[in-house]
């Protein structure tokens, strides 16, 4: 057969005694292996973030006599002293130091027996903090999974693989409420760094008031194109910066329309805008359009041909995409395209002008009719004109057969709110379109 042979640890228990932050702590490992054990086999304890190097590190000041036994450098080992066990041989202990430059990340215990042990016997050994000065630099969460074991023997062996159970160390995040389930814990600075939602890195950048609590128990709210604000940034751990949004027009919070409620992640909108993010700009009327028109989105307005300024042709908004600054407002800015009795539109049978309009579509235009003072010209007749005034080279010019609207055939006083006719003196009809 071929040695060594891969087994693995049936349990490992690591209990850290009088353990603190930046203070000596005992190590009690309580051991199961799948192996026997013999004289010569080690078993090594991983702990990130011990250090037995007082004077490396910023240390508690009330460590004792903490230059005394500053004797282990980055690389280098140590003995370990007064070591107990429950089996009927010894183990000798000895302390291999990490770098401080990266939190002692490879800090270890390396135990080695001085006997034989039958494999599937549950047993322990005590490292003891007198002499032995072990010190966790930072708290540690309960089960750490970056606290390991491995072993290895003449004949068997196990790879590093994270211990079953670990007591908690330091006061974590507790003061916090444990980040609420909603974040992570860093055991060092006992501060939460708090899931997308609930007041991360992305989500207090597009907040318009950041407010979030540090326990991580804050909602975020939806969050829509801006019609104006400053471009955020972000900080990486490695001191460069991250754009959060791209442009004035970038994605925020309640669109900055509007502020959050942190407990229900619920935007509470401006007076004027409406939608889960404040991200549609309302259109006004009671009821909306005053019930006489269509409350449409920038992007609906570029291709309808009845909406002003009048046009022939459809056309797309830009690309309606977050990433495209000119159609940042596609789906925000809205308008009422006002209803009538009569087709709207520059073609053949078309009238430029639509039987309701203003803001909120609540004004009436009265009847319309060519002004029967002017024979030689029909004011009626818009083949050629644009009746709002804007024209972009002739494309926005009505086409033959379009009609101009004349309210009351310029013989009368249009009644706006009711669209009737008051006509001058020596004029009659509906329009004012004949003589009295």
């Amino acid at each position: 057969e071929t040695y060594p042979k891969r087994c693995f640890v049936y349990y490992a228990n690591l209990y850290f005694m009088n353990a603190a932050p930046q203070f000596y702590a005992g190590v009690n490992a309580t051991l199961r292996l799948g192996y026997e054990i013999a004289a010569g086999t080690t078993v090594t304890l991983h702990l990130p973030g011990f250090t037995n190097s007082v004077g490396a590190y910023g240390l508690n000041v009330l460590v004792e006599n903490s230059t005394s036994y500053d004797a282990v450098r980055a690389g280098y080992d140590t003995t370990l002293f007064n070591i107990t066990s429950s089996t009927n041989f010894t183990w000798s202990a000895r302390w291999e130091e990490g770098s401080y430059t990266d939190n002692f990340q490879d800090s270890k215990i390396v135990l080695t027996a001085y006997g034989y042990q039958n494999f599937n016997d549950l047993f322990w050994v005590v490292i003891p903090k007198t002499r032995n000065h072990l010190i966790p630099v930072c708290g540690h969460p309960r089960n750490d999974k970056n606290i390991q074991i491995s072993t290895k023997s003449q004949f068997f062996y196990s790879n590093a693989t994270s211990v079953t159970e670990t007591n908690v160390i330091g006061p974590g995040c507790g003061k916090k409420n444990s980040c609420s389930g909603n974040g992570r814990c860093d055991y060092c600075t006992s501060t939460c760094t708090c899931n997308q939602g609930f007041g991360s890195i992305e989500d207090q950048a597009r907040a318009v008031a950041n407010d979030f609590l540090p326990d991580c128990s804050s909602r975020a709210c939806p969050v829509g194109p801006s019609m104006g604000s400053i471009v955020r940034y972000d900080t990486e751990h490695n001191g460069t910066y991250n754009k959060i949004s791209q442009h004035m027009h970038g994605l925020m919070e309640c669109s900055a329309n509007g502020l959050c409620d942190r407990k229900t992640g619920r935007c509470k909108c401006t007076p004027g805008f409406s939608g889960a993010a404040c991200q549609k700009m309302d259109c006004g009327g009671t009821p909306t359009c005053s019930g006489r028109g269509r409350c449409l989105p920038m992007k609906r307005l570029a291709s309808s041909l009845e909406a002003l300024p009048l046009s022939s042709v459809r056309v797309d908004y830009v690309n309606v995409n977050q990433s495209q600054q000119a159609s940042w407002d596609g789906n925000m800015g809205h308008t009422c395209v006002c209803d009538s009795s009569w087709p709207v539109g520059l073609l053949n049978g078309q009238t430029q002008l639509a039987e309701y309009f203003g803001p909120t579509c609540e004004k009436r235009r009265c009847p319309s009719g060519d002004d029967p003072n002017t024979r030689q010209k029909d004011e009626t007749d818009c083949e050629g004109i644009a009746q709002t005034g804007r024209h972009v080279a002739n494309k926005e010019l009505g086409q033959y057969g379009n009609k101009c609207h004349i309210d009351c055939s310029n013989r009368g006083t249009c009644n706006y709110k009711t669209g009737v006719c008051s006509c001058y003196s020596g004029f009659k009809g509906e329009n004012c379109g004949s003589y009295a």
